[in-house]
């Protein structure tokens, strides 16, 4: 077997288990979040709540990270990779939607609140709760996009006016490229070159966070990568 062919098994196995390690992680804390507010929402500790909220949250959480996980940034990545900004947030946002009253009504069959799945169509709540999902996921999903085309070290600090008071930083920079780009270019024709610095950007960017790089900008077929002096160092 090939150095290449064993080098991508690894990074396969690798990428597998931060998967089931991230599902793990928002299923536990979707769980945390749930006791939480379905105790608020009773004004008191609550058995019977704390059972829902944990189940709900379980269930929401783990739902929207293997969404994320194995579907939007897995084996549907081409497709999304195809939609625009608008269209993206509201596939994104509706997927949302379904899959948290989907696991809402779920919720409630385990716990028996619901005797069937129609009566998920007969809570009084079902409308206000599906708007405010809706909305709820319009958010985040406008926040997640964008901090994917800019970076969420750059977004943070422009939401919390970093900007506005610069100092100074040790960084280190890395700056990428492809090879031969002009005569790719000439090759293979305009809107396949753009094409393939999409993918290029894309495919890159697993790596870009795994190793907690900030994209510093964009170059042509050029991406900057920085750290900061005590990122590096860790890495």
């Amino acid at each position: 077997m090939c150095y290449s062919v064993i080098r991508e098994e690894v990074a396969m196995k690798y990428r597998t288990r931060q998967k089931l390690r991230t599902l793990l992680t928002v299923g536990i804390s979707g769980a945390a979040v749930g006791i939480v507010l379905a105790n608020v929402q009773m004004g008191k500790l609550n058995p019977l709540s704390t059972l829902n909220g944990i189940v709900d949250g379980l269930l929401i959480g783990s739902t929207l990270a293997a969404y994320h996980l194995f579907f939007y940034d897995g084996g549907r990545t081409q497709f999304f990779r195809k939609l625009n900004f608008s269209l993206s947030l509201m596939v994104n946002s509706i997927s949302y939607t379904a899959l948290i009253i989907f696991s809402r009504t779920l919720g409630r069959l385990l716990t028996l609140e619901y005797a069937n799945p129609m009566a998920a169509f007969e809570d009084p709540l079902l409308l206000e709760t599906t708007v405010l999902v809706l909305l709820a996921s319009l958010l985040v999903n406008a926040v997640f996009q964008a901090s994917e085309l800019i970076g969420s070290g750059e977004l943070r600090r422009f939401v919390t006016g970093r900007y506005h008071r610069p100092k100074t930083e040790f960084r280190v920079f890395l700056f990428l490229d492809l090879v031969s780009s002009t005569s790719i270019a000439e090759r293979i024709g305009s809107l396949s070159f753009l094409n393939l610095l999409d993918d290029f950007y894309r495919d890159l960017t697993e790596a870009i966070l795994r190793s907690r790089a900030e994209i510093y900008k964009y170059v042509g077929d050029e991406i900057i990568l920085t750290w900061t002096r005590s990122t590096a160092s860790a890495r």
